[in-house]
């Protein structure tokens, strides 16, 4: 069978039985907290429509309004090969969904007293306080010493000198291509203890850089907290939030719970991707990324950004705050930084600790209020919160985007829709 037919008859079959069990191809509460059902049934409707055309196999959304889940959706296929349905217990690869979580942990820490946001990150890994900048791209091992040191903040906001996996036209970018850190086995120590043995491609606090970052305030949060970093994202905040499908690793029971990831083949066509661009989940020697590593569902994430558009508490938890979640909310950019960011898609927006925020809505180029915070993942993972209008929206679909494919849209579909949405 064709492949994009496929997908869209798993989608219609499965949008036939949730019609059987819930009277819309939804799951969960519809016309609840200030959203209009037609609105909801607008946004479930465009998404099947992108199954049906073939480019995504299927997708989880969840809203929430106030602190509350207002709706929930679940379209298409977790995999195509064996026709498996989505539902709200299919476990996404969040990839850099998972920064924000990471920051959050930073915060904890600031809150209780154990970091700064401005010490310097050689005060907790010495090895990383100790990296000099690279001369040249092109001369990686023609190095200097940094004019500033590297601060916590640096590395919150993308600005701390460092490279990341995606950069293959320089020969640093090389050199940290090279690294291929996803990939092996150890621990996060020695994994950042690999990373700084590369030159910076920046001073600190000149540039904004989409980087290895936060997962160096991964190790960060390890050495400050005197915990491993996945015992103390559990401790802190997956068990206070009910978050109980989040984490780094994978047991092999929940391997059929996993999406599959694809990637766009010939003629439109969806197929498997076969790579773990991040490490393999179910390896429990895979160290533990803070920036790209953890395993969620669509309700779990949806639980942690509530408390997040909640000033960082839920249901009589609370995991930061209302002064820490402020300041993560807020444009921590540099003037001179954001004056070369103006006449890009980028007018309009700044970053807080952890996440892109909105400056001004006016200038933006897409849908957007003032205050809004958002991310997107590699696999198009994406979230907005709005504190504004009290929403948090989420969607998670796994497709690894390849060099030349038509770039996506679901980050600004999934904001238009949800703002039409609103009562």
């Amino acid at each position: 069978m064709d492949r994009r037919r496929l997908i869209g008859t798993g989608a219609s079959a499965y949008g036939l039985a949730l019609t059987a069990m819930f009277g819309s191809p939804a799951q969960g509460r519809q016309g609840e907290q200030g959203f209009i059902p037609e609105g909801l049934a607008r946004l479930d409707a465009h998404f099947a429509g992108e199954v049906s055309a073939g480019r995504r196999a299927g997708y989880v959304i969840c809203l929430g309004r106030h602190g509350r889940e207002a709706h929930r959706s679940a379209i298409g296929l977790a995999d195509v090969a064996s026709s498996r349905p989505m539902t709200p217990t299919t476990l996404f690869r969040i990839a850099s969904l998972t920064k924000l979580v990471t920051s959050v942990a930073v915060m904890q820490l600031v809150e209780e007293g154990r970091l700064l946001i401005d010490d310097p990150v050689g005060r907790y890994l010495p090895a990383v306080g100790a990296m000099q900048v690279a001369v040249s791209p092109e001369a990686p091992d023609d190095r200097r010493h940094p004019a500033r040191p590297m601060t916590v903040r640096h590395l919150m906001l993308h600005m701390s000198g460092l490279g990341y996996r995606s950069d293959g036209a320089t020969a640093l970018g090389r050199r940290y291509q090279g690294l291929d850190l996803f990939h092996g086995n150890g621990t996060l120590a020695e994994t950042i203890d690999r990373l700084a043995e590369q030159p910076l491609y920046a001073d600190p606090g000149e540039r904004v850089i989409y980087s290895f970052s936060t997962d160096v305030l991964g190790r960060l949060v390890e050495v400050a907290s005197q915990e491993p970093l996945a015992a103390r994202l559990k401790r802190t905040i997956f068990d206070p939030l009910g978050m109980s499908d989040t984490g780094f690793h994978l047991k092999a029971s929940r391997r059929q719970d996993l999406a599959t990831v694809y990637e766009p083949g010939p003629g439109d066509s969806l197929v498997s991707s076969g790579v773990e661009v991040f490490g393999d989940p179910f390896n429990p020697d895979r160290w533990p990324s803070g920036g790209a590593g953890l395993i969620s569902t669509g309700p779990d994430y949806l639980r942690f950004l509530m408390a997040m558009e909640r000033r960082g508490t839920l249901d009589g938890a609370r995991i930061l705050s209302t002064g820490s979640v402020d300041l993560m909310l807020r444009n921590h950019l540099p003037a001179a930084v954001m004056a070369r960011l103006g006449g890009t898609p980028l007018a309009g927006l700044g970053f807080g600790l952890g996440s892109a925020v909105v400056v001004d809505a006016a200038q933006a180029a897409a849908h957007y209020r003032d205050g809004d915070a958002f991310w997107s993942g590699h696999f198009d993972t994406q979230y907005f919160i709005s504190p504004s209008t009290g929403v948090a929206s989420m969607i998670m679909t796994q497709l690894r985007e390849t060099p030349g494919a038509t770039p996506g849209r679901t980050a600004a579909d999934l904001r238009a829709l949800t703002y039409g949405a609103l009562a």
